[in-house]
């Protein structure tokens, strides 16, 4: 008797109960729910920015993407594991957007993650990208 009633008591619960976190959901605990936009170490390029934007010119010229005089503003969240999500165009969904935000993913691991207090924690930056005839000008706004 007691095994027939663990056994409707014990299966709708067995049955309702969630599977484990997937992937996404662990890129969002990454974060714990915190995200900085001001630290004493600021997210930083391991390289030069100069080294950073030749990369994303040359993937973007891979992807045959043709240049145009404009401006592009993008807003991240850089993870304590050097992903990058929640990008956001913030102005335009022009033409080369998808290809410059492949480009921004696959180049994340050359981001130095932010710091405070000694803790590596997780940042919303912003940064500008300006075209120029197959150049590439990158700042850092955040």
């Amino acid at each position: 008797m007691k095994w027939l009633f663990l056994l409707v008591v014990c299966l709708p619960i067995t049955l309702l109960a969630q599977p484990g976190a997937s992937s996404n959901d662990k890129k969002d605990t990454d974060c714990d729910g915190r995200i900085f936009t001001r630290v004493q170490e600021p997210a930083k390029l391991s390289i030069s920015q100069e080294a950073f934007t030749d990369s994303i010119v040359a993937y973007l010229k891979s992807k045959k993407v043709l240049f145009s005089d404009r401006d592009l503003f993008y807003s991240f969240i850089l993870t304590k594991n050097k992903e990058i999500t929640n990008l956001f165009n913030m102005l335009d969904n022009s033409d080369i957007e998808k290809d410059l935000e492949d480009a921004l993913v696959k180049y994340a691991h050359l981001w130095l993650p932010a710091k405070q207090n000694t803790v590596t924690v997780c940042m919303s930056v912003k940064c500008r990208f300006t075209f120029q005839k197959k150049k590439l000008v990158m700042k850092i706004l955040s």
